[in-house]
């Protein structure tokens, strides 16, 4: 089954499982981005994918290049030097914005490996 990413415009994304209607998420990171001031900023934004139920994964959105990737854990190779900070914004005040609870990895970029093989990192000389 494929996972299909559709870019809507700067920050936001359609996503949604080939065949599964049920499984359509509608992400905009821009609130997150003007609430911590990081539009024009270096790094990458993690979150856990809330649907569908035994196919979720793990959502990477790296903020300079505008690129949004859907991938296994197992699948995500992080730097040892990042520096990550936890970020929320109220959901009473942005009720139907997904997501609004992330993992921020500062001053970093994803970099595609191989085929649905990432690196979250500033560089690729901690990659082995």
């Amino acid at each position: 089954m494929i996972h299909v990413i559709e870019k809507i415009e700067k920050g936001k994304f359609k996503i949604q499982w080939e065949n599964r209607p049920d499984s359509l998420i509608m992400l905009d990171f821009n609130p997150l981005l003007n609430h911590y001031k990081l539009q024009n900023g270096l790094g990458v934004i993690e979150h856990w994918q809330a649907k569908p139920i035994n196919l979720r994964r793990w959502g990477l959105y790296d903020i300079l290049s505008d690129t949004y990737y859907s991938c296994d854990a197992d699948k995500i190779l992080f730097s040892p030097n990042l520096k990550i900070a936890s970020l929320q914004i109220p959901e009473f005040d942005h009720p139907n914005i997904k997501p609004t609870a992330v993992k921020l990895y500062g001053k970093a970029i994803v970099r595609v490996l191989d085929v649905d093989r990432y690196y979250v990192g500033s560089d690729l000389d901690a990659i082995s």
